[in-house]
């Protein structure tokens, strides 16, 4: 990070859409497999995406710990990034906060790609093709 001479940086903020996954968490949702795992999604101010990263797993461990584990009963997941984007407030849809839980890897995918289409921008660049005349 660089800084003026008044210790202010100098370096510009970006918005990044973060998605993160929680894993080694374990409990029984009442079907014939435990829930092993989540997917979510944080959009972070940072200067770049390693900071990004950072701020984004630490914010989803304090609202585990707080919302959904504040008996400890759950464990602390072992988190790591999916996935960094860079993301416009003005063009990108911004991403909600909801767990996306799963307990096999084809619910991951799942689970990922709908995370990724979620934050899409909100416009489409190309057009239907029109019907000829």
């Amino acid at each position: 990070m660089q800084f003026d001479n008044q210790g202010f940086s100098t370096t510009m903020p970006k918005l990044f859409d973060v998605i993160v996954c929680g894993s080694e968490i374990f409990f029984e949702n009442h079907t014939e497999s435990a829930i092993t795992g989540f997917l979510t999604c944080r959009r972070i101010e940072a200067t770049d995406e390693q900071q990004a990263a950072v701020h984004a797993c630490h914010k989803v461990l304090i609202d585990w710990n707080q919302n959904h584990n504040s008996d400890r009963k759950l464990g602390v997941p072992s988190l790591h990034v999916e996935l960094i984007k860079n993301a416009n407030r003005w063009v990108n849809r911004a991403p909600t906060d909801e767990y996306y839980f799963y307990d096999s890897q084809a619910r991951k995918r799942e689970h990922f790609q709908h995370l990724c289409q979620s934050t899409r921008p909100w416009y489409r660049l190309s057009r239907p093709a029109r019907k000829p005349e």
